[in-house]
Formats: C-alpha cells, sequence, structure tokens
C-alpha cells in the first residue's frame, strides 16, 4: 500500500514538472520569436533573448536542449553590436565587445553541437578578425591575420558545405594573400567564414 502511494505521489510530482516544462517551453518559443523580430527591426538592441522561467536554474532550457541555440544568438548580437568594419581605435567600448563577440565565438565554434551553428560561428570570427584592420601595425601582422582569418573560414565551409556566405569571403580571403582558392579545403579540418558583405549583420545563421 505504502509503495503504490509512494508511485502515485511519484507520478503526481513528474506530471507537475511535466507542465512547468511545458509551460516553460510556450514562454521560451514566444520571447525567441519576439527577440527575433526585435533584433531584425533593431539589430543594435541590447539584452535580447534572455529567459525567464518558472523551473529554477535554467532546467527547462537544458532539458529541451535550448541553450546553445540562445547562446548562439545572443553570441551573434555582440558582434552585431560590435559594428565590425568599422574603426575600433578610437572606440574602446566597440573594441570591448569585439573581445566577448570573439570569446564567445570560438567557445560556439568549438563546443556547439549543431554544425550549422559552428559553421556561422567560424565564419564571424573571421569577419570580426579581418574587421580590426585599422589595428594592424605592419604588413607581415595584416597577412597573419589573413592567414588566421583563412583558417576559420575553411573550418566555417567543412562544417557547413552549404554556407555560401563563408564560401564568398574565403575566395576574398584567399585572392587578399595571393593563395589559389583550390587551397581553400585543404587545411585538414578547416573550412571558410562568410563573405563581408555579411560583416555588418550578424542574423545570417538563424
Amino acid at each position: 500500500m505504502r509503495a503504490q502511494l509512494l508511485g502515485a505521489v511519484a507520478a503526481l510530482v513528474v506530471a507537475a514538472l511535466l507542465a512547468l516544462v511545458a509551460i516553460d517551453a510556450l514562454r521560451l518559443d514566444e520571447r525567441v520569436a519576439e527577440d527575433d523580430a526585435r533584433f531584425a527591426a533593431a539589430p543594435m538592441t541590447e539584452d535580447l533573448w534572455q529567459t525567464d522561467e518558472v523551473l529554477p536554474l535554467g532546467a527547462s532550457r537544458a532539458l529541451l536542449g535550448l541553450d546553445p541555440d540562445l547562446d548562439y544568438r545572443r553570441a551573434a548580437s555582440l558582434y552585431t553590436r560590435s559594428r565590425p568594419g568599422e574603426p575600433t581605435a578610437l572606440n574602446p567600448r566597440r573594441e570591448t565587445l569585439r573581445a566577448e563577440a570573439t570569446r564567445q565565438l570560438a567557445v560556439i565554434s568549438r563546443e556547439d553541437p549543431d554544425a550549422h551553428r559552428r559553421s556561422q560561428a567560424a565564419m564571424l570570427l573571421a569577419l570580426l578578425a579581418l574587421g580590426r584592420g585599422d589595428l594592424f601595425n605592419s604588413a607581415e601582422e595584416r597577412l597573419q591575420v589573413l592567414r588566421g582569418a583563412v583558417g576559420n573560414l575553411q573550418i566555417a565551409v567543412e562544417l557547413d558545405p552549404t554556407n555560401a556566405e563563408a564560401k564568398r569571403n574565403l575566395e576574398l580571403a584567399l585572392s587578399s594573400i595571393g593563395e589559389p582558392e583550390s587551397g581553400a579545403t585543404d587545411a585538414g579540418g578547416t573550412t571558410d567564414t562568410g563573405d563581408t558583405a555579411g560583416v555588418g549583420r550578424a542574423g545570417s545563421g538563424y
């Protein structure tokens, strides 16, 4: 009898938890859709995709597997707000944003379980590096940065061969350092980033 009672209580607890997860899933879905729309309309908006859930400690996000997707969205927002391609020397805040975007995108490019998001992150890393041209101190430093960008772009292409933006950016980067495009996929596990037209827009991976 006691075992039956405990089983009934456990079933009620599980049902209640599942109901709370369902509520959180609905709220998260609505929040993501709303903030996606806000980002599309005003890309410089801060604090997007911040969640407010019923269950504590991000339990619902973990159960639903949403954290990697939200992390990518936030990193892409940082990328956009850092205004890649614009001068940074006289804007320390912009450089701080770029540094944080670089850190987050590097983690995503290595650890995200989704190859498409990893590809996008690798591409954005390359574009961030290429966008710091005003800080190059020498032709040698510029060449080193270009080669690093080519490596990330090659990684992006290998992770997602359909990433046309990364392929275009890879071609441009290779032409800048005078290397043949045929070498784009010969860098042992690397692919490409994305074309420089995407520098001012971080939401292309959504």
